[in-house]
């Protein structure tokens, strides 16, 4: 690439940008070890570590409860949490119990979880349901197996349903029946209508169909499935709102983590792309070669539905595929995926918000620096002085990072050792500020429509994966005829194929 033209008054812009001196600065900061490497002791927490209490007054096992939209932070902020005291982290993620559902969403390795124990993750097969009341009574066991140790247990996770169900205990709704769901399933396909399908609901829980949205298939089969194996309607059990005081067993501490929604976006599309180009899509097509089908539960979560629409247009023989149109097909996929996300981060947010019992804590993570690629800012600035400037910037940032998180830590061990709540007022400004943030998304650029793939930007990298997943199809599926454009069929024997050994794996 060419290099941008070096003029003074650029360099003035950035400084002023940057508020700090670029030439030199960045090469005097010591890069952090990695994450996995870090404790709270990097943090101040280690040296202010205090003996915590395992009981409140009436005797009940107290448990932290962690959540907060996608992308805010809430691993960073849990493994150093459960650092600082001494405890074990129960995951409430309603995707990461399948194994093989690593990339998409987003687990952690295991020498990334510092040593600390992590449960329930990688419960069951993709194959398999894995349903909200089951996790309320694995959850359960595993606090009084947690605090048996000595430990305090650490709830984390976004799914808010799954939270709800342990902290109002387990309504009695019957367990998945795979079998008759499956009947049911089949049922409904002969049926082939909607309509027709919600009639046999409606026949007899009409209170239950009335809510159910159209084309809601799976739960309209759990619906039915309920129905014909309780003999009761599913309007019948009460799902009501989260009371952390109303359980004589546990005394839950809950905390909903969040960030202004400018910021939670800017980072729920910074996360989707370099989850993309962790290889989604080629973890996808490898769990394929194992019976992974759109079809399944599991198949539902954001991201992977996204890469089985995308893979759908490789088999589609009815048009004409040119290098164009690969391109804007994959550009639309990732678009999909980070409006999905985003869409999904918003209903969690409008969920805690009118959901009792739970302490927010707000996050600022600051005016991230525009690309290079998209910043008018940076147009004439020499590239050598760009890269100190985001080295500075990065490591900055980071510093900053460190003490928020620290910051959050201590406020979730003095909700842990208080219990104080929100009150009625702060829960009023909590829902004002939100509301305010909803208006600012309506009227900002930003809410209306995404900013341009960073990562993908790059013609040669968007190529480049165009072609990495044409190959993997390839030897997923041999007696499958797929079509190459052929201006990237050169690309074949010159882009380095990272992922095709995944294939191997069993």
């Amino acid at each position: 690439s060419r290099m941008l033209p070096r003029t003074r008054r650029a360099s003035q812009q950035m400084r002023l940008l940057l508020r700090q001196p670029v030439r030199g600065l960045a090469r005097r900061i010591a890069r952090p070890p990695p994450r996995a490497a870090r404790s709270s002791t990097e943090n101040g927490l280690q040296d202010e570590r205090a003996p915590v209490s395992l009981r409140d007054a009436q005797g009940r096992i107290k448990v932290l409860v962690l959540t907060g939209p996608t992308a805010v932070g809430k691993t960073a902020v849990s493994l150093a949490a459960a650092e600082h005291l001494n405890g074990e982290v129960i995951s409430a993620d309603s995707r990461q119990v399948y194994r093989g559902l690593d990339i998409g969403t987003d687990k952690l390795d295991k020498d990334e979880r510092r040593g600390i124990a992590h449960h329930l993750i990688d419960v069951v097969s993709f194959h398999n349901t894995y349903s909200a009341g089951r996790f309320a009574e694995d959850a359960r066991t595993l606090i009084r197996d947690i605090h048996s140790r000595g430990k305090v247990p650490l709830v984390v996770g976004g799914t808010a349903f799954w939270l709800r169900m342990l902290l109002n205990r387990i309504p009695g709704t019957p367990p998945s029946d795979e079998v008759l769901e499956a009947k049911i399933a089949l049922e409904l396909q002969d049926l082939g209508d909607w309509d027709q399908g919600l009639a046999l609901l409606s026949a007899v829980d009409p209170d239950y169909a009335a809510v159910l949205q159209r084309n809601d298939w799976r739960r309209l089969r759990r619906a039915l499935t309920i129905v014909r194996s309780s003999g009761r309607r599913v309007s019948d059990f009460t799902f009501g709102k989260a009371d952390p005081d109303g359980d004589p067993e546990f005394n839950f501490r809950c905390c909903f983590v969040t960030a202004p929604r400018a910021q939670v976006r800017r980072r729920i599309e910074q996360r989707c792309e370099q989850i993309v180009q962790k290889g989604i899509l080629h973890e996808t097509i490898r769990l394929m070669g194992q019976g992974f089908s759109h079809e399944l539960r599991s198949a539902e979560s954001v991201g992977y539905k996204q890469c089985f629409q995308y893979l759908h247009t490789w088999f589609d023989q009815k048009r004409m595929h040119s290098a164009q149109s690969r391109r804007r097909d994959f550009l639309r996929f990732l678009s999909d995926y980070r409006t999905a996300t985003w869409q999904l981060a918003r209903r969690q947010i409008t969920w805690f918000r009118s959901e009792p019992g739970y302490r927010w804590l707000w996050r600022d993570f600051g005016d991230s620096l525009p690309s290079a690629a998209s910043s008018q800012q940076f147009r004439e600035v020499d590239m050598a002085d760009l890269a100190e400037a985001v080295e500075l910037a990065e490591a900055r940032r980071r510093r900053e990072r460190q003490q928020e998180e620290r910051a959050l830590v201590l406020a979730l061990t003095e909700h842990f050792e208080s219990s104080e709540v929100d009150s009625k007022e702060k829960i009023e400004e909590n829902a004002r500020r939100d509301k305010e943030q909803v208006l600012l998304e309506r009227k900002e650029t930003w809410g209306r429509a995404g900013t341009f793939p960073e990562l993908y930007s790059d013609p040669q990298r968007l190529d480049a994966e165009i072609v990495q997943t044409f190959s993997l199809l390839q030897q997923a599926f041999p007696n499958v005829e797929l079509e190459l454009p052929a201006s990237l069929r050169p690309l074949l024997e010159d882009v380095p194929f990272r992922d095709v050994e995944i294939l191997k794996q069993p």
